[in-house]
C-alpha cells in the first residue's frame, strides 16, 4: 500500500473523530490529537509519540528540528521505542545474543522503531483524554533475522497525563528473551538549570565503561557526557520509585512512573558527542535529556510460549 493510499484508508477510519488529524510529514504519516486536556503527535512509523503538551504547560518531549521524516530512518527525539533490544546488540546479555546470527548485521535499539505499526483503535468518547490502539508483528524480512512468533501492542493515553503501555507477546512454541526501552527525551529549557531526582542511592553502571560502578548520591545534574543504566533490585522493590525532572527555568517539574521496569537509562550525549550525531544540532544537547523506562543490562524479560509482558510509562507535567 503506497502512502496515497494509507492516508486514504486513515480519513476514511479516523477522519471523522473530533479532535484528531491525518498529517504527512515528508514521507511518513501522523496522527495528531487534539482535546480538553493536551494535544499530541503520533507517528505510524515506530508507533511514536512525537510530541506531547498538556494545556497550560511548556512541551514535555524534546523533537530534533533536523529530522528528515524519511521511511525507515529513526525520528530523533519524542518517546522511540527500543524492541527486541537495547542500543547496540552486541552490548545486551548473551541470553539475547545467543539468539540471533552473529553473522548478520543487526542496527542499534532493534527494528520497532523503524517499521511501521497498525493503528487499530482510537476512542474519542472522553474530552480529556484520547486513547489509540497499535499493534506490530515483525515483517518476514524481520523474522529472518528475529526468528520468533511475536506481537507487540500499544496504548497511548493522551490528556493530563501522557500514558503508554507497551505488551509483548510470544505467540510461537518457544521462548524468548529481550531488551527493551520507551526511549524518552524530555525538553528542557537549559540542561544547566535541571535536575533528576528519584534516583539516590541508587547503583549504576556507565555504558560507556562497564567496569564503573557507582551510587547515586543526591539528585543528578547534568554538566558532561551522561550515560547511565541505573539497576534497581526486584529484591527492595516491586517497581520503580517515581523520578522527577525539574526544570527551574522554566518553574515546571515533570513527574515519571512506571512499571515492569527495574532499569532507567539517562543520557545526554554533551558537547563533543552532539557533533557526531545525526539529526543532532551541535546544541541541542542543552534542550534535551533522554531519561528511559526500560528492561536493560540484567532486567532482560524472557517470555514462554504464550506468556506476555506490558512495560508501562506515565508522564505528567506540574508546577514546580
Amino acid at each position: 500500500m503506497n502512502l496515497a493510499q494509507q492516508l486514504q484508508q486513515l480519513y476514511s477510519e479516523f477522519g471523522h473523530l473530533d479532535g484528531i488529524h491525518i498529517e504527512l510529514h515528508k514521507e511518513l504519516i501522523a496522527v495528531a490529537v487534539s482535546n480538553s486536556a493536551a494535544k499530541a503527535l503520533i507517528f505510524l512509523q515506530g508507533a511514536q509519540v512525537a510530541e506531547y503538551q498538556a494545556h497550560g504547560h511548556n512541551k514535555t518531549l524534546w523533537l530534533s528540528g533536523s529530522n528528515s521524516y524519511q521511511q525507515g530512518r529513526p525520528l530523533r527525539g519524542g518517546i522511540p521505542i527500543s524492541w527486541p533490544w537495547f542500543g547496540q546488540l552486541s552490548d545486551n546479555p548473551a541470553a539475547i545474543t545467543g539468539q540471533l546470527d552473529s553473522a548478520q548485521t543487526y542496527s542499534a535499539h532493534g527494528f520497532a522503531r523503524n517499521s511501521d505499526w497498525q493503528l487499530d483503535s482510537i476512542n474519542t468518547d472522553n474530552n480529556e483524554q484520547t486513547q489509540l490502539q497499535f499493534s506490530y508483528q515483525p515483517s518476514a524480512a524481520q523474522q529472518a533475522l528475529w526468528p520468533y512468533d511475536s506481537r507487540l501492542q500499544l496504548e497511548i493515553k493522551v490528556g493530563k497525563q501522557l500514558q503508554m503501555n507497551l505488551t509483548v507477546t510470544n505467540n510461537g512454541q518457544r521462548p524468548f528473551s529481550y531488551s527493551s526501552a520507551l526511549h524518552s527525551y524530555y525538553a528542557v529549557s537549559d540542561i544547566s538549570d535541571c535536575e533528576v531526582t528519584g534516583l539516590e542511592q541508587q547503583r549504576y553502571v556507565d555504558i560507556n565503561n562497564p567496569e564503573a560502578h557507582s551510587t547515586q548520591e543526591g539528585a543528578v545534574r547534568v554538566n558532561t557526557e551522561v550515560n547511565r543504566l541505573y539497576q534497581h533490585s526486584r529484591l527492595q522493590q516491586k517497581e520503580l520509585p517515581p523520578i522527577y525532572l525539574l526544570d527551574k527555568r522554566q518553574k515546571q517539574q515533570t513527574l515519571i512512573t512506571s512499571s515492569g521496569s527495574h532499569s532507567t537509562v539517562l543520557w545526554n550525549p554533551w558537547m563533543n558527542k552532539a557533533k557526531q550525531l545525526n539529526h543532532f544540532a551541535a546544541d541541542d544537547y542543552r534542550r534535551m535529556l533522554c531519561i528511559e523506562t526500560a528492561n536493560a543490562g540484567e532486567d532482560i524479560v524472557t517470555l514462554a510460549p504464550q506468556q506476555s509482558r506490558q512495560l508501562s510509562l506515565c508522564i505528567q507535567p506540574q508546577p514546580l
